[in-house]
């Protein structure tokens, strides 16, 4: 998992072929809206993405991601991974720039993400 800068790189997000989305099953179930990141997220729209997956991981562990240049050079934005017994969850969304109760959709995020690292976690260590 590499992590890069938007800024500068071809994940800036000014591709007319570009776009952003997030899951909406799981924990993120009941996010409102549709699956392609809209204005409701533009406090928490972040300035780095992850790369370094396989194709296939798109469809599983990878919860919110970005492609550009007609669907090429997919990233991803919130990622689970397995690391020996146990797991990580990683998010490159910006959840703590607000104070508590100003931004309900960091805070759903925030919440959400909470969750899946839970069950992330292994059931013993």
């Amino acid at each position: 998992m590499l992590l890069h800068a938007r800024h500068g790189s071809m994940w800036r997000g000014d591709w007319i072929a570009g776009f952003s989305w997030i899951r909406r099953d799981g924990v993120f179930a009941d996010m409102s809206g549709e699956p392609l990141v809209d204005l409701s997220l533009d406090r928490v729209i972040p300035h780095h993405v992850l790369t370094g997956f396989r194709a296939w991981e798109y469809g599983g562990p990878l919860y919110a991601g970005i492609v550009v240049r007609w669907a090429h050079k997919p990233a991803a934005l919130i990622a689970e991974r397995r690391i020996g017994r146990g797991g990580l969850v990683a998010t490159t969304f910006r959840l703590p720039n607000d104070a508590p109760g100003v931004g309900p959709v960091a805070q759903y995020l925030l919440d959400a993400l909470i969750r899946l690292a839970a069950q992330t976690a292994p059931d013993t260590i």
